[in-house]
């Protein structure tokens, strides 16, 4: 009964981690996107 609850909290720790790691590679990448947008828009105006 404790492994199950063991690994159920390592699947969850998991899955965090992963969250965490899509949601600062969504974070990087949409700024980036905005940084390049902010430096066309202002250089061709």
């Amino acid at each position: 009964m404790g492994n199950g609850i063991a690994d159920a909290s390592e699947v969850a720790l998991n899955m965090l981690q992963r969250y965490e790691m899509f949601t600062m590679e969504v974070l990087i990448i949409s700024w980036t996107n905005f940084s390049w947008y902010n430096y066309f828009s202002q250089s061709t105006s």
